[in-house]
């Protein structure tokens, strides 16, 4: 099942099967038969390596012109950074003593 929600043109669908968000626009068109339709252009809505692995994507699965594959490298990186500080405050303070 999947539900949808919106406003001034920007919708979320969510699958509430495996917790996909797509977001983007609908959009009118013509179907081959000349027959009016309607068109969802969207991208997956993720903030972290574990959003991915848990709907079984990677990272190549996003387009490169979306920001959604930079906000997931972005947090990967400031998780990885902070990490290392601590990791680095622990040694300090180790050595101190």
């Amino acid at each position: 099942m999947i539900s949808a929600s919106g406003r001034k043109g920007c919708f979320i669908l969510r699958c509430k099967a495996n917790g996909l968000e797509l977001k983007g626009g609908i959009y009118l068109t013509q179907m081959p038969d000349g027959t009016p339709g309607l068109l969802f252009l969207g991208s997956p809505r993720l903030g972290s390596v574990e959003d991915l692995k848990s709907l079984d994507m990677f990272i190549v699965d996003i387009p490169t012109h979306e920001m959604a594959g930079d906000l997931v490298v972005m947090t990967e990186r400031r998780r990885a950074d902070e990490e290392m500080a601590e990791r680095l405050k622990v040694t300090s303070v180790g050595h101190s003593a």
